[in-house]
């Protein structure tokens, strides 16, 4: 996309259905993230998008909608739980992520299946977690009075090129779209209802643009401030490009895929600073870095 040559807005999705997004496995528990990332939106999206066009434009449509956050959950469908850290605990807001896991993650036991003799393979038990649309009915009392209402919200921003902003908006991105995320998607899991869709901009929702760390072309900007003065943490993965980038939270590896094999491949695989992290350092030795499905990466010279 050309600079400044996008229009943002936020979406803002009702989850009709638990929904699993793929983190971890631990043996033979199959963990679920607690936040959407950005290239999970993407994929659902774009797939959707593809779908209702008969998969046309192929290559287009990959491009469309990867200048994208990640996605956090909002009792409210105004305000996210934003991601931080606490005494070294990821954070949802006020929630710890235990505590989130408790109020709205379930586990159910699955199997293999012999595909011919469609009986369970034997050793093939594992647990699966999932996100509930709504918490526990033990914790729903608890819930409600810290401002949670019928089902749990997603919400987070996207941009999309000027050009085709009418024609995505119009014909796609409007409320009552339904797209499905994650894993299980054909055994009633991972709905996601589109419930609103605000348009912003940097003149009047500048702070909205701060709050995600990003200017009106996408690119990296400073965290934004709490109402205490402090640093708030990142909503998106950040590139880690030395090896003394001063930082507060955790690093993992994120690796790339190629699924267009019958095998995926993984095309490269970089580390990166995970959501709620804190950048001390600014010293970015003149680096820039620009928002692409949930992740800032390094722009190269022939890019800009």
């Amino acid at each position: 996309m050309s600079k400044g040559n996008k229009e943002w807005y936020k979406l803002i999705f009702k989850q009709n259905q638990p929904i699993h997004i793929g983190k971890s496995n631990w043996g033979v528990i199959n963990e679920t993230e607690i936040f959407i990332p950005g290239w999970t939106m993407w994929g659902a999206l774009t797939n959707t998008y593809l779908r209702n066009r008969g998969f046309k434009d192929l290559n287009s449509a990959k491009e469309k909608f990867e200048t994208i956050t990640n996605f956090f959950p909002s009792f409210d469908g105004e305000t996210i739980l934003a991601p931080n850290y606490k005494d070294g605990e990821f954070c949802l807001g006020d929630f710890s992520e235990s505590e989130f896991r408790l109020f709205f993650i379930d586990t159910s036991l699955k199997t293999s299946v012999e595909p011919i003799l469609r009986k369970a393979k034997d050793e093939h038990l594992y647990e699966f977690d999932y996100i509930l649309p709504a918490p526990k009915k033990e914790f729903k009392k608890t819930l409600n009075d810290k401002g949670f209402k019928d089902n749990l919200f997603w919400i987070g921003l996207i941009a999309i090129e000027k050009k085709t902003a009418e024609e995505a908006t119009k014909n796609f991105l409007k409320k009552g779209l339904k797209i499905f995320i994650g894993g299980d998607t054909r055994y009633g899991f991972g709905e996601l209802e589109l419930v609103k869709l605000k348009k912003i901009n940097e003149e009047t929702n500048g702070n909205e643009f701060k709050q995600w760390n990003i200017d009106k072309d996408g690119k990296f900007v400073k965290n934004g401030k709490d109402d205490n003065g402090d640093d708030k943490g990142l909503r998106n993965y950040f590139q880690f490009f030395k090896n003394d980038l001063k930082f507060k939270g955790e690093l993992v590896l994120l690796p790339e895929f190629n699924f267009t094999q019958n095998v995926p491949l993984v095309e490269k695989a970089e580390f990166f600073i995970t959501p709620g992290s804190l950048i001390i350092d600014d010293s970015f030795d003149g680096r820039s870095f620009t928002l692409k499905k949930g992740k800032f990466q390094q722009i190269n010279q022939e890019d800009l």
